[in-house]
C-alpha cells in the first residue's frame, strides 16, 4: 500500500490526508472504492492542486544597470562638499572638545575654505554659522545646500560622486 505523495516543496502527504481530501473532490467516488486505483488518483489530485501550489520557477537574472558617470562639476562639487564638511568636524572638535570660541580657531586656521563660504551666505546664515553650539545635525548638508544653491539630496549625490571617484583612483594605485 501506498504510505503517501510528495508534494513539491510541502513534503510529504500522508494517504490518510490524500483520502480525505480526494472524498472532498465533487465528482469522484468513495475514498474505500479508490483503493485500487490511489496512483490514478494522486495524479488526479495534483494535477487539481497545481494551480494552488505552483512549483518554485530559478530566478531570473536581474538586469545588468549600467553605471553612468557622474559629471565633471558633481565630482568638483563633491570635492569642496567633502572638505567643508570636514572643517566643520574639526572646528566642532575645536569648539566643544577643545574650548575654543570662533574667532580663535579662525585665527589658528585662516586656510579653512569655510571662512569663504560663511562671508558669502546672507547675514541671518552667517550668524548661524559663526555660532557652532546652534548647529544641529545635519548642519554642513544645510549650509552647503544653501551654497550652492540646491537640495540636501544633492549634496549628497555630489559628495556619493566624488567618493566613487576617489575609490576608483586609489583601488588603480593598489
Amino acid at each position: 500500500m501506498i504510505d503517501g505523495f510528495r508534494n513539491p516543496g510541502r513534503g510529504i502527504i500522508p494517504a490518510a490526508g490524500v483520502l480525505t481530501a480526494l472524498s472532498l473532490l465533487p465528482g469522484l467516488p468513495l475514498p474505500a472504492l479508490l483503493l485500487p486505483a490511489l496512483p490514478l488518483a494522486l495524479f488526479l489530485l495534483r494535477e487539481r492542486l497545481a494551480p494552488l501550489h505552483p512549483a518554485p520557477q530559478p530566478e531570473t537574472p536581474k538586469a545588468v544597470i549600467a553605471k553612468k558617470k557622474p559629471s565633471p562639476t558633481a565630482v568638483r562639487r563633491g570635492a569642496v562638499c567633502v572638505q567643508i564638511k570636514d572643517e566643520i568636524k574639526q572646528i566642532l572638535y575645536m569648539t566643544r572638545e577643545g574650548g575654543k570660541n570662533i574667532t580663535e580657531i579662525r585665527a589658528e586656521r585662516p586656510e579653512f575654505r569655510f571662512w569663504k563660504i560663511v562671508e558669502e551666505l546672507p547675514e541671518e546664515d552667517r550668524y548661524i554659522a559663526l555660532h557652532p553650539n546652534q548647529w544641529e545635525p545635519g548642519y554642513p548638508a544645510l549650509l552647503l545646500s544653501k551654497y550652492f544653491s540646491v537640495s540636501k539630496p544633492t549634496i549628497r549625490d555630489y559628495i556619493t560622486a566624488f567618493n566613487r571617484t576617489h575609490s576608483n583612483e586609489k583601488r588603480r594605485d593598489h
